[in-house]
């Protein structure tokens, strides 16, 4: 089976959403991002988002893997390809240094939303901890698999097209991996290293809690090309109570 990397394209999203769905399952970092996607109305509001914010950052490459013999769309990876320190470079409040907002997911005073964007502006302070990200990098935000094209090279295949940007650029590649299992070892193969895991809990009152009230990923580095494997780091835990 051959399979190509494309730039993602506005009409690609429903299709994307739809089988993003059965690719992350149970993952609580995409059910918390994009509410029932397993309704029809869940995958048209998370698709209509993705339409609306598609190519607004120049930095950041959506990419589909296409199966070349039947043209289907076997899976898809998002790439932000950083030339220089984006914390040193956007101002306070700016680009990477802004607060995450998550309006789609209902009032400032629902619990959900408050989870997610305390996971996620923590996630973002702590990433400005790390050296290798105080420099030109690269960033996995997604990769995902339709179940249908698993184990047949898809994840494969969109990490070599990014890795092969990130190594003529000269620098390290940052992501975040999940809970799911086989994940490790696909980035391990790669080359990416464990730098430090990151738990997110959420303590509140059950009537306050978050419909997910936990998540946990892993923070992995891929060092430049002749550069050092990166230090292990100490693991976080935050808890919002």
């Amino acid at each position: 089976m051959t399979f190509e990397v494309l730039p993602v394209e506005q009409d690609d999203w429903p299709y994307l959403v739809s089988i993003s769905y059965p690719a992350w399952g149970d993952d609580a970092i995409w059910n918390l991002l994009n509410p029932d996607l397993h309704t029809p109305e869940g995958q048209a509001s998370a698709a209509s988002r993705y339409v609306q914010s598609f190519d607004k950052n120049p930095e950041m490459q959506w990419m589909k893997v296409v199966d070349q013999d039947s043209g289907t769309i076997a899976g898809a990876s998002c790439w932000l390809f950083f030339p220089e320190d984006p914390f040193s470079r956007d101002a306070p409040g700016e680009g990477v240094n802004k607060t995450v907002k998550t309006d789609w997911l209902g009032d400032e005073q629902d619990p959900t939303r408050q989870f997610l964007e305390f996971q996620y502006n923590g996630k973002r302070i702590q990433r400005k901890e790390f050296d290798e990200l105080r420099r030109a990098h690269t960033y996995l935000m997604v990769l995902f698999t339709d179940p249908v094209y698993r184990r047949q090279g898809v994840a494969k295949t969109a990490l070599q097209w990014g890795l092969s940007r990130t190594d003529a650029m000269g620098v390290p590649c940052f992501l975040e991996a999940s809970t799911l299992p086989y994940e490790a070892r696909i980035y391990h193969k790669q080359g990416f290293c464990d730098v430090a895991s990151m738990e997110f809990k959420d303590v509140r009152p059950i009537e306050r809690r978050s419909r997910i009230p936990r998540t946990w990923h892993m923070c992995m580095i891929r060092p430049a090309k002749g550069e050092a494997p990166p230090q292990r780091r100490e693991d976080q835990v935050h808890v919002l109570s």
